[in-house]
């Protein structure tokens, strides 16, 4: 049977697809796509069901407008085997290997599994591994880096960031070589400053989600970013592109049939690279929600690159006064070194232009923030680069 196929048949009863969803649909050329919603208004269901619960492996996500928490179940044995697929192409790429010693800073907990996810690769590669985590703090990370000799360090761009600001503070260098991140952008201004705080040329990176897995990879990332999707873990398809081949990216697991993910809207935008006979090569522009409407435009974030990428860290907070009857966007600004009173309102005036608003009903401003006062994802470490109030 085709492998396509053989996904259609496996979703076909199962609980993911129900209300109707694949009904009447024969081929994979005629699947709906499916939407987060959808998915996980049948997950819920299905987890309800104590059978249902055997064997799984349950992956967080980012939880619903009510702040209720998500969860994507993944058959155990197709987990491990998608790891070990893809485990040996992150080896073969020089990403992991036996000359690696790993300080992995990635979080855990509260069903969190990225740092044993990545012990788990490190391991697969015949790497070494000293599994801190995110909640540890700067002093341990550090003491064990040096105990250890570690050659690379790995974790979110947040937390990264932190840990290298304690290095700069600390006048503390190691003797990393490479970076590896998952889990969120890392934009031109982070990776500036992490490569002067940490001394470190080479940045590796995976890619994934809950419902996914981790299944792209790119070794020594470029910029824009061009990701390795290997066809024996993912199809990929790019939905509704643009002039530029832009679209959302929709896929379709090739190694997971017990609890099937087919022609799943992942909410990322991508466009097709090139087709080789193994790979895929995917350039990743960010995420849908990497977005925003204000003052009745539209706006990407990368319309504000040539000031955000001067800046460690950032955040953007749109909200509505009920007082002034206006919208107000702020960009919340982390700066790599202190920045004097001109610095502050040259970012601000640079920033307002690029908004380009004549709109009484929109106020913007830019503020100079600690790192400690960006906000975190509930449950997460992740900083949102957009946060969206106005229907709070």
């Amino acid at each position: 049977m085709d492998p396509l196929q053989r996904i259609v048949e496996a979703a076909r009863e199962h609980p993911f697809y129900a209300e109707g969803h694949l009904q009447g649909v024969r081929r994979f050329e005629d699947c709906p796509v499916l939407y987060k919603a959808r998915l996980y208004r049948g997950a819920a269901l299905a987890l309800g069901d104590p059978d249902f619960r055997r064997s799984i492996y349950l992956s967080p996500t980012g939880g619903t407008s009510t702040g209720r928490p998500l969860y994507f179940p993944t058959d155990i044995r197709e987990n491990q085997e998608q790891r070990a697929r893809l485990a040996r192409r992150l080896e073969a790429a020089g990403i992991l290997g036996a000359a690696s010693i790993a300080l992995n800073l990635f979080s855990c907990g509260r069903l969190l599994r990225s740092l044993s996810i990545f012990d788990d690769f490190a391991e697969r590669c015949g790497a070494t591994t000293l599994p801190l985590g995110a909640a540890a703090t700067d002093d341990e990370a550090g003491a064990a880096a040096e105990q250890f000799g570690a050659t690379m360090v790995m974790g979110m761009p947040s937390r990264l960031t932190a840990f290298a600001r304690w290095c700069e503070a600390q006048g503390r260098r190691f003797a990393f070589e490479s970076v590896l991140f998952a889990g969120e952008a890392l934009h031109l201004g982070k990776r500036r400053f992490l490569e002067h705080a940490l001394g470190v040329r080479r940045f590796d990176a995976v890619y994934g989600s809950a419902e996914m897995g981790i299944v792209a990879y790119q070794a020594d990332v470029t910029e824009p970013p061009v990701y390795r999707f290997p066809r024996e873990l993912l199809h990929v398809e790019i939905g509704e592109p643009d002039g530029e081949g832009f679209g959302r990216l929709i896929v379709t697991n090739m190694v997971r049939t017990r609890h099937p993910l087919l022609r799943y809207d992942t909410g990322d935008v991508g466009r097709l690279v090139s087709e080789g006979e193994d790979e895929l090569l995917v350039e990743l522009r960010g995420r849908i929600s990497d977005s925003f409407t204000i003052g009745g435009d539209y706006f990407h974030l990368r319309e504000f690159a040539s000031v955000l990428d001067r800046f460690a860290q950032y955040q953007i907070t749109i909200a509505f006064d009920p007082e002034t009857g206006a919208d107000r966007i702020v960009f919340r600004l982390v700066a790599q070194a202190p920045a004097g009173d001109v610095e502050r309102a040259r970012a601000a005036e640079e920033l307002r232009a690029l908004l380009d608003l004549d709109d009484r009903s929109v106020a913007a401003e830019a503020i100079y923030i600690r790192p400690d006062e960006l906000v975190y994802r509930p449950g997460t470490l992740k900083v949102p680069a957009i946060l969206d109030m106005r229907d709070r």
